[in-house]
């Protein structure tokens, strides 16, 4: 039957349009956007944000499979139950998706040995390059369209018949 938990998945960066419709099905199929909801009460800072006390394992894995295959950037937290502990996983355009290990508050934890070896550097310009590139870039705000094209394909969600 598989385990449930709390998930959350901020997503932003460019969305081209002609997949908005889909990606308001997936968020539909993935209960984070019950029918009728508001997308407005979910933009949060330029960011999509969606909760679910009860995902499965934390995740929402057909939503990040569809937003990978788009590269449509994303960061999710699971929190951790039992044998499971809490992780984020990153999604930028053109890489991989990324696992960080967490804690309960959704922080990343980072091991002494990489603090230490950033402290170590002799320069604050190398210091910072290194953290960049062992951290990688936040999720970028939505781009491309505006919130209000969000919303009004949202609302047309159920009119559609593909």
């Amino acid at each position: 039957m598989g385990m449930h938990f709390l998930g959350e998945i901020t997503i932003g960066g460019p969305i081209p349009s002609e997949f908005l419709p889909e990606l308001v099905k997936l968020l539909d199929h993935a209960g984070v956007l019950p029918d009728g909801d508001d997308l407005q009460k979910y933009l949060d800072k330029g960011h999509l944000f969606f909760r679910d006390a009860e995902a499965s394992y934390g995740c929402f894995r057909i939503l990040e499979d569809f937003l990978q295959a788009h590269d449509i950037e994303f960061d999710r937290w699971s929190d951790g139950t039992y044998e499971y502990a809490p992780e984020m996983v990153t999604f930028r355009k053109g890489s991989e998706p990324r696992t960080w290990p967490t804690d309960r508050d959704g922080q990343r934890v980072v091991r002494a040995s990489e603090v230490e070896k950033l402290l170590r550097q002799r320069g604050i310009k190398e210091a910072r390059q290194r953290a960049s590139k062992l951290f990688g870039p936040e999720v970028p705000p939505l781009k491309k369209i505006e919130p209000e094209e969000l919303l009004a394909r949202a609302e047309h969600r159920g009119t559609d018949e593909t």
